[in-house]
Parts: C-alpha cells; sequence; structure tokens
C-alpha cells in the first residue's frame, strides 16, 4: 500500500491522507491549497503520534468502540450506501478505514489525558506598557522614567483609555519570546528599560504578580494549545519520521 508517511515504523497510508486532505479543502477552500499538504500530513503525524502514545499508556480500542464511530460515520454520510460509495470515492477498504478510525480513537484519548494535565492557576503577572516607534522617543521617555516621572502618567500620554494596562499575563500569552522574559523577570513597581520587537519600542513596567492565580477561560483554552503543541513538539523530536509525499 503506498504510503504518505511512515512515523516510528508505523505507515500512514496515502489514500488516508489524500481523504484527509480533500475534506480540509472542502472546508477552507481551494485558496488554501498550497500550504494543505503540510498541514494536513502534519495534523495525520501528530494523530499517529498520540495514537503511539496511547498504546503505550495501556490503552485499548475494541471493536464496539469502532463500530459505534462507523455508525456515526455512515449517520453523517447518510446511510450504508452513501458510506460505501464514500470509501470508493477515497480508495478505503473496511479493512483501512476501520484501521484509520482506530488511530482516530486512540488519538482522541491520548489528546484528552494530555488537555486534562493543563494546569488551571499558574504564575501571571500585570502590567502595563509605553509603545512607540521611534527609539529615540523610547529612550527619551526611559530617560523622563530615570529622572522620577510616574510611569501611569506617561502611559497615559500614548493610551489616555486604559494607561497601558495589558491585565493580567501569563507565559505563553505574550508573542514576543524576549519581550515575555523581561516582563516575567521584573517585580512589582520595576520597569523595563527599552525593548526592541516587530511591533516597536516597548517599555513596560509590572503592577503586581501573583505566583498561582486562576487562569480565564480564554487563557485556559490557550494554555490547553499550548501543553498539546509542546508535547508534540517533544515526541516528533524524539520519533523517527519518514516523508515520501513529493510535490
Amino acid at each position: 500500500m503506498p504510503l504518505a508517511a511512515r512515523v516510528n515504523g508505523e505507515g500512514i497510508p496515502l489514500v488516508e491522507f489524500q481523504e484527509e486532505l480533500e475534506r480540509y479543502r472542502m472546508a477552507f477552500g481551494t485558496e488554501l491549497a498550497t500550504d494543505a499538504q503540510q498541514m494536513v500530513l502534519n495534523d495525520l503525524i501528530a494523530k499517529v503520534l498520540l495514537a503511539q502514545a496511547a498504546q503505550e499508556a495501556g490503552f485499548t480500542v475494541d471493536d464496539k468502540m469502532v463500530e459505534e464511530r462507523l455508525q456515526q460515520l455512515e449517520t453523517q454520510l447518510g446511510g450504508q450506501g452513501a458510506l460505501e460509495d464514500w470509501m470508493a470515492k477515497v480508495g478505503y477498504t473496511s479493512e483501512s478505514l476501520r484501521t484509520a478510525l482506530k488511530r482516530e480513537l486512540a488519538a482522541t484519548w491520548m489528546r484528552n489525558q494530555i488537555l486534562a494535565q493543563t494546569p488551571r492557576q499558574v504564575e501571571q503577572v500585570h502590567a502595563r506598557q509605553i509603545l512607540v516607534y521611534s527609539a529615540e522617543r523610547a529612550q527619551a521617555i526611559y530617560a523622563e522614567l530615570q529622572s522620577g516621572k510616574d510611569f501611569a502618567e506617561l502611559a497615559e500620554q500614548f493610551d489616555p483609555i486604559t494607561y497601558g494596562d495589558l491585565g493580567w499575563l501569563a507565559r505563553g500569552m505574550i508573542l514576543d519570546p524576549k519581550l515575555e522574559e523581561v516582563i516575567f523577570s521584573l517585580q512589582p513597581g520595576q520597569y523595563s528599560q527599552v525593548i526592541r520587537t516587530t511591533a516597536g519600542y516597548h517599555l513596560v513596567q509590572v503592577i503586581e504578580r501573583q505566583p498561582q492565580r486562576a487562569l480565564t477561560a480564554e487563557a485556559y483554552r490557550l494554555y490547553q494549545k499550548l501543553t498539546l503543541q509542546s508535547w508534540l513538539a517533544e515526541q516528533r523530536a524524539a520519533s523517527q519520521i519518514e516523508i515520501f509525499l513529493t510535490n
């Protein structure tokens, strides 16, 4: 059977890749087709890594679970005839479809185990910033701070509504790693030197910090995503992955 990739000796059938690619294109449009192959392949590799980890953890997908998933798929497609037509169209045999569904079920179980490990309370800092687009202006503001000017009062000049208040921040919520490192190194009341990022020139001040603060629902969802991404990155780095697709 032709393969799209092999992960730790386990093959990803080309037919499974093609079916996922078609589903992706139907959902997101052909204008994304250039990036679709890599995104779909990455998703399938992630699914294999998750399923392999589920097996190592002792999770087993039994026949009843596969039958239930088949019934769901049949209902979604509109009946047994529609399911058979779809299988013929994308190239699935009964055996290869069952294998794909087993992998999907195992991967879903493992993903849920990983996401359940996401902490609901983490270290957070409450910070404010002054953001300008000129290095000279940023250095002038820093000189004013050094002379004793109040950070909040200076911030008001650039953001009269929020005074540059960034709210409570947890690690991973700040896009620029350098900016995040500086913010989390500050104690309440301390401010930074000028920090340059792609957004401009920043001066940041920490207002308060808590070693354990509950994440908002939105932040928790972000942390779950980061937890899964971190796990997958570690697994990929430790795995043997062969790609057989050609552009």
